[in-house]
């Protein structure tokens, strides 16, 4: 007997809020909503549709429409120093990184320490071809503008294996 046969589904929700039919997790589900992956998606979509004709109705009566902010760690300068950071870890390890993601925070007292890096990566690299994805990161205290005005990045090996401190070259 098939495996895939005797296996139950899993219910999520009895009824999506958006098309009403039942919800099980072996579909594409949106977790918080708890709505098909379409479904939310198109309401998504629609959203960003309804906003854009309500920007043009306030334009048409003088009023400014609000300006929608980009999400922090998407601008320029950002952008450029995510890509000095991701080279100055390549070139320290010798491999390609994989699934690069910025982050962004203020410094604070966090646990027993204080934590001063103001930014980072966090990043997946493989040291063999097919071989399994290994997680690390690289953080920095130097502002982003002042990396940014630098021609040149440099990894430092900190906080074992994986863990990088990049700063202006």
């Amino acid at each position: 007997m098939d495996s895939a046969a005797t296996t139950q589904r899993v219910l999520v929700t009895a009824a999506c809020r958006s098309c009403g039919k039942p919800v099980y997790t072996d579909q594409g589900y949106h977790a918080v909503t708890e709505r098909h992956w379409e479904c939310e998606k198109a309401l998504t979509t629609d959203f960003e549709q309804a906003s854009a004709r309500v920007d043009a109705l306030m334009s048409d009566f003088g009023v400014r429409p609000k300006r929608h902010k980009k999400s922090e760690g998407s601008g320029a300068i950002a952008i450029k120093v995510k890509a000095m950071a991701v080279a100055a870890v390549e070139e320290h390890l010798g491999r390609k990184l994989e699934t690069v993601m910025l982050w962004n925070q203020q410094g604070a007292y966090r646990g027993d320490k204080w934590d001063l890096a103001r930014w980072g990566i966090h990043f997946e690299v493989r040291l063999s071809e097919g071989g399994s994805p290994l997680r690390g990161s690289a953080h920095s205290w130097t502002r982003m503008t002042d990396c940014a005005k630098a021609k040149k990045m440099v990894a430092h090996r900190e906080d074992g294996e994986f863990g990088f401190n990049v700063e202006p070259a």
